[in-house]
């Protein structure tokens, strides 16, 4: 099927589009996260630093456009899975983009309160308001907040990962292959 919206059976073309471009900005932005903490301070940092938060500028954006995305069409359910499988696969996900959110309001926070930054340019389109009366205080505590946000990310998106996995391979019931695109684009494709 080449349907862009889901149905209660299985995901659309948006949604899985949708699903696997936010794993791609959410895993670079992990990536880079990680990588800027073993970094000395420099220009190769600032850069990273600048790299880091624009991706982080477009997740933002892909969040919104994933939560209105949800809005307009049903969830489509579970294939099996016992009761509390199917509620912890759910929890998962929706912490995740409740994650992906704190992700964006800390993110913004330790921006915005940065002595060392003139302004908070959302990809040169237009600068959002610096916070700097906030102090310091507020600067370290968000960027130890997103700090923390990442490593529990991290954690939900292995037990989405090893979840995802266990019913494909384990109870063999077809959720993987749900949302993977080649199955969408080429007629009788393997997923």
């Amino acid at each position: 099927m080449n349907r862009l919206f889901d149905t209660r059976q299985e995901y659309g073309g948006g949604s899985i589009a949708i699903h696997w471009v936010v794993a791609l900005v959410t895993l670079t932005l992990l990536v880079t996260g990680y990588v800027l903490l073993f970094m000395a301070r420099g220009p190769a940092k600032g850069d990273m630093i600048s790299f880091h938060t624009g991706i982080g500028w477009i997740l933002a954006l892909l969040v919104i456009v994933r939560l209105l995305w949800r809005v307009i069409n049903p969830l489509p359910r579970l294939l099996t899975g016992e009761p509390w499988e199917n509620v912890l696969a759910r929890v998962v996900q929706w912490s995740m983009i409740l994650l992906l959110v704190a992700f964006a309001v800390t993110g913004y926070l330790s921006v915005a309160t940065s002595p060392r930054l003139q302004s908070v340019s959302v990809l040169g389109w237009f600068d959002l308001p610096k916070l700097n009366d906030l102090g310091r205080a507020l600067h370290r505590g968000s960027e130890e907040v997103h700090l923390w946000i990442s490593h529990v990310f991290a954690a939900f998106l292995l037990l989405h990962v090893v979840g995802a996995v266990k019913r494909q391979f384990v109870d063999r019931d077809g959720t993987l292959r749900r949302m993977i695109w080649l199955r969408r684009i080429v007629p009788g494709a393997a997923g």
